[in-house]
């Protein structure tokens, strides 16, 4: 039988089949710039303190803590603000975020900046998987999530890869690391706006 439009209620949530695969495919993309937009922090950070801007072993040492304390906090930060806004927009504000704070260290290389930067990326990056795995339970049935998880596990594994490979030779062709800083955060641009594509949740 048809949905029918409820005066009092309003319009039915969408809950079809076509809808919740094509926000699965549209979180599967973003789960994927995500890992590309990873790749600079989670390699090449430290070597970029250290070397690219002198600061030293030790100064880079200091800068990359910033990012473990970042992952500590990362799930229960982005839960809260799952919470607070659901899934949908807490992930676009979470992709926003950690694009402008991979962007930053291309552009200024204060230790304020770097430490800044490393911290909020050590926080999306732990915080991401929770976040993408709320998502998805807003929309896809329990019984099949596990199964769903499992696909977009492996597709970020192999999404690692792929931009692992197409950093290290960006640098061989631009030989400096704010090129890298700076195709992540693009890569984290097109996340947001796909997942700005993303049908509402059937459920909260």
């Amino acid at each position: 039988m048809a949905p029918t439009r409820c005066r009092r209620c309003g319009p039915p949530e969408p809950h079809s089949g076509s809808g919740i695969a094509r926000a699965v495919t549209l979180i599967a993309i973003a789960w994927a710039a995500d890992a590309w937009g990873y790749i600079p922090h989670g390699i090449y950070f430290s070597d970029y303190v250290s070397s690219e801007l002198g600061c030293g072993v030790v100064a880079s040492g200091l800068f990359w803590s910033a990012f473990g304390f970042g992952t500590i906090g990362g799930p229960f930060l982005t839960a809260a603000l799952f919470r607070r806004v659901g899934g949908k927009t807490a992930l676009i504000t979470a992709f926003a975020a950690k694009a402008a704070a991979v962007a930053l260290v291309a552009a200024v290389t204060t230790p304020v900046a770097l430490i800044a930067s490393a911290a909020v990326v050590g926080i999306l990056t732990s915080g991401m998987g929770a976040l993408f795995t709320m998502a998805l339970a807003e929309r896809v049935d329990a019984s099949q999530l596990s199964r769903v998880w499992g696909r977009l596990t492996g597709l970020f594994a192999v999404a690692q890869g792929a931009a692992a490979f197409a950093a290290a030779w960006a640098y061989s062709v631009f030989g400096a690391y704010q090129s890298l800083f700076l195709f992540a955060a693009g890569a984290l641009g097109i996340g947001a706006a796909v997942l700005a594509l993303m049908p509402p949740a059937s459920r909260r």
